[in-house]
């Protein structure tokens, strides 16, 4: 009775996971219709600002002090929120549209952080790069994520990794997830580039608003 119940549940879950696809795909396709308007971040005092905290933190941790990812949530869907820095030369080198959750009432305009297992929300705080493993979706690899902080502490355990996904464009909003920043393929490859090139791999990310 146990086993026939454990596989109902499996089955459900895949279920929820191909509707969610669906759901993904139809709100990616309305976006890139609309032709919205991609915003460009100007003042960059903020990001400057959470580098040089960034840089302090990464020296202290024994993590790759050469550059690291800055994820700024107090900015729309539609603006290059992601910030890939630097923190030698003190400088912004790469930015990209980047998604958040859906959960917690977050909509396009608005992100609600959670650390809640099943809440679908992005959660705040630092997080280490970790191993690059199989992702079915995108250029299908992804890079886990290990929650530094007490925000975040359940990543490893809610499946949040850093991912692309086929229907998130480069020059067009990306879709929703279920927690994870999910980028366009281009920037997927570009940073698992740029991972591999690493000598030092324990590269932070840091989500924030």
């Amino acid at each position: 009775m146990e086993e026939g119940r454990r596989e109902f549940i499996n089955i459900k879950v895949c279920d929820m996971k191909r509707i969610l696809g669906i759901i993904l795909f139809l709100f990616s396709f309305c976006l890139s219709s609309l032709g919205v308007e991609i915003i460009e971040v100007t003042d960059l005092s903020k990001i400057h600002k959470k580098a040089a905290e960034a840089k302090k933190f990464v020296a202290q941790k024994g993590m790759n002090q050469d550059w690291c990812i800055l994820i700024d949530f107090s900015y729309n869907l539609f603006t290059k929120r992601m910030f890939i820095y630097d923190l030698k030369n003190g400088k912004i080198i790469e930015t990209a549209l980047v998604s958040h959750g859906v959960g917690g009432g977050s909509d396009a305009d608005n992100v609600v952080f959670s650390n809640v297992e099943g809440s679908g929300c992005s959660s705040e705080g630092k997080y280490r790069l970790g191993i690059r493993s199989y992702s079915k979706f995108g250029v299908h690899y992804h890079y886990k994520m290990h929650g530094l902080e007490s925000t975040n502490s359940n990543a490893y355990k809610r499946y949040i990794v850093l991912h692309s996904y086929e229907y998130a464009y480069c020059d067009n909003p990306t879709t929703a997830s279920l927690g994870c920043p999910v980028i366009c393929d281009d920037m997927m490859i570009y940073l698992d580039k740029k991972i591999k090139a690493s000598s030092n791999k324990s590269i932070l990310l840091w989500i924030f608003k």
